[in-house]
């Protein structure tokens, strides 16, 4: 049972680390963390997030704490009142232009995802579910995207579907497409009118268009305006230009966007497949996977239910945290500073120990414009790269 629900607790004070060039640091992390597992995410407004699941059944506590990313030392419990308990778990994060805190709820079984959302304050923290959404879900939702006015965007995945809130930065939420591959057609396998959506971002690239959604997960990746007009929409990494798998990530550098494709499995022969599309002309390339991986190369063959693995950092500098899909003690943690021409380990690179290499490295390593947070032993121990 959680004793303090409405105040502030500070769980551990160290010194910020400083750091001279590119190296990597250990971060200090509350015993809360360090001894259950943890997830992270980078936010907007400069702090790291760490979700917890702590407890033994049936009594199973979900937390939510933060550091500072650029001076991490100080977390900060922000728990408060609201959250759920089991079995439902906390999972994507996302934030809203104003500054507003967003997390998935979910079943592990699918069926259920809710989402709230925190209401800032520090001191008598509370979440509660958004407006207009129901919950009621075929599957998870993975992320969220804002666009410049604003407003923002999700999918519950499998149906497809698209929601956004009725005003800037309200937490009320309406459906505003319905099953997107049925508006594009442009689904997956001889294109058939349903897909899921796994991947969701908006963009503005300077072609005169505005923000426009690129989108994909069960099909092609399309880029649609906003009102989701059929003839709006221009199809990217369709059958014919190397459809292979699900689509379970895309980001933008200011000169590239990458998408990735994920395996199902090495032996069904569709490897993992990394696009890139030149913001300038429009031009797709496909960078090779081989197998075996090489020193320099993208990984061939990822889990294809690991969704937003790939993050841009800043410039022409990528990360990627992947787990293999035929060895689930397989994890790469790859970094590009040629905007995915190569690809190399970044857990190579100085300072880093064995709390975090090797099977101690976990899935799920997350970035902000400064640094890599590599998520080692399941959450319990924090490593940071960087500045970048």
């Amino acid at each position: 049972m959680r004793l303090l629900n409405t105040v502030m607790v500070v769980l551990a004070v160290v010194l910020p680390v400083e750091l001279t060039g590119q190296s990597w640091s250990r971060i200090a992390v509350p015993e809360l963390i360090s001894q259950h597992e943890a997830t992270y995410k980078v936010e907007p407004d400069g702090y790291l997030y760490s979700i917890v699941r702590s407890g033994t059944r049936p009594n199973l506590v979900n937390s939510v704490l933060r550091t500072p990313a650029s001076q991490p030392g100080e977390w900060t419990d922000i728990s408060g009142r609201g959250l759920p308990t089991a079995p439902l778990f906390l999972g994507a994060m996302g934030m809203m232009p104003n500054g507003t805190l967003l997390v998935v709820v979910a079943k592990g079984e699918g069926g259920l995802a809710d989402v709230m959302w925190w209401n800032g304050s520090t001191k008598s923290p509370v979440w509660e579910k958004v407006k207009g959404w129901d919950g009621i879900s075929s599957s998870y939702i993975y992320n969220f995207t804002n666009d410049s006015a604003g407003y923002t965007y999700f999918s519950p995945a499998w149906s497809g579907d698209i929601w956004r809130n009725n005003r800037p930065n309200s937490i009320h939420f309406s459906k505003i497409a319905s099953n997107l591959y049925s508006v594009t057609r442009g689904g997956a396998s001889g294109h058939p009118t349903t897909g899921g959506i796994y991947a969701l971002k908006v963009f503005n690239i300077g072609d005169g268009k505005g923000d426009m959604m690129w989108a994909c997960g069960e099909g092609e990746l399309d880029n649609i305006s906003l009102k989701f007009t059929p003839a709006s929409n221009t199809a990217f990494l369709t059958t014919a230009d190397g459809y292979s798998g699900n689509c379970t990530a895309i980001d933008r550098s200011p000169a590239t966007i990458l998408a990735l494709r994920t395996s199902k499995s090495f032996w069904d022969r569709t490897p993992t497949t990394l696009n890139s599309i030149d913001i300038a002309t429009r031009k797709v390339k496909t960078h090779p996977s081989p197998y075996p991986q090489t020193a320099t190369s993208f990984p061939p063959n990822i889990h294809m239910d690991a969704v937003d693995t790939l993050h841009w950092i800043t410039g022409k500098t990528w990360m990627i945290s992947t787990r293999d899909s035929n060895d689930y003690k397989k994890i790469d943690l790859l970094i590009s500073r040629d905007d995915g021409e190569t690809w190399t380990d970044l857990t190579a690179e100085g300072g880093l120990d064995e709390s975090c290499k090797g099977s101690n490295l976990a899935f799920g390593a997350v970035s902000n414009d400064k640094y890599v947070f590599a998520r080692c032993q399941s959450g319990r121990v924090l490593w940071r790269y960087g500045p970048f």
